[in-house]
């Protein structure tokens, strides 16, 4: 089933619009992607409600091929990830732990139910948006300047819950698997453990698919190859340089 995602956006404040810095840089990495989708907002006017729901509904309808991420923002200190009570937790939560990663801020994810109607979601936007996987994101207090690693996160997400084969922006610290390799040859290769790369993938087994991108080390573990030298009494920048 081929996913589309439509990526809303709340109604920017007085003095930034980083939801739609956010939302753009997820369009961006999407066609990177090759993942069909659109901006609901697409530029600083706001829009209702009603609005967002109707521009969803008739770009893509209500099928259940159809992701929704709302980005939104509020003073809060901790991230908060709301899915339908229709659906699943399994992209909500992905979204939510890869936004700790990033973050270092706890990120929760949960549904959440009309006071009023419990049989309904309180959310306007999930709710008038049936069958669609819509998931809200309220980023809190965030730091914003982080803005495209934030976003980056949820494009992993979305990647990897729509079997869409993810690739990071900077492949210098990723290896993609070719025919042949093998955790061990793959560890032996790049300077790094089996265990490793276990851990840092979350590989629940050794089988790997040609293709797979896996992550090669922590940034504080990334190998170097420059070599230190104190300057002795005499030296030049041109000692030692006979090319």
């Amino acid at each position: 089933m081929a996913y589309k995602v439509a990526i809303d956006s709340a109604n920017p404040s007085s003095s930034n619009d980083y939801m739609l810095l956010i939302s753009n840089y997820m369009q961006k990495r999407l066609n990177d992607l090759g993942v069909d989708n659109f901006l609901v907002r697409e530029n600083s006017n706001s829009l209702t409600d009603e609005q967002r729901s109707n521009l969803i509904k008739n770009k893509y309808g209500n099928g259940n091929n159809v992701i929704v991420i709302s980005n939104r923002n509020t003073n809060g200190s901790v991230i908060n990830v709301v899915y339908p009570l229709r659906s699943n937790s399994k992209l909500a939560s992905s979204i939510a732990s890869n936004l700790e990663d990033v973050t270092n801020k706890e990120a929760r994810y949960y549904q959440l139910r009309n006071s009023t109607n419990t049989a309904l979601d309180d959310d306007y936007l999930i709710r008038n948006t049936p069958n669609n996987l819509t998931i809200v994101i309220d980023y809190g207090n965030v730091d914003y300047t982080n803005y495209e690693n934030i976003a980056e996160s949820v494009v992993k997400a979305i990647a990897n819950f729509t079997g869409v084969n993810y690739l990071p922006t900077n492949l210098e610290n990723y290896y993609i698997v070719q025919k042949g390799d093998s955790l061990w040859s793959i560890a032996s290769k790049k300077g790094t453990t089996v265990s490793n790369l276990r851990a840092l993938n979350n590989l629940k087994t050794d089988t790997l698919q040609i293709g797979q991108v896996l992550k090669l080390y922590d940034t504080s573990e990334v190998p170097t190859n420059n070599v230190t030298y104190t300057v002795q009494k005499g030296d030049t920048i041109f000692m030692g340089n006979n090319e």
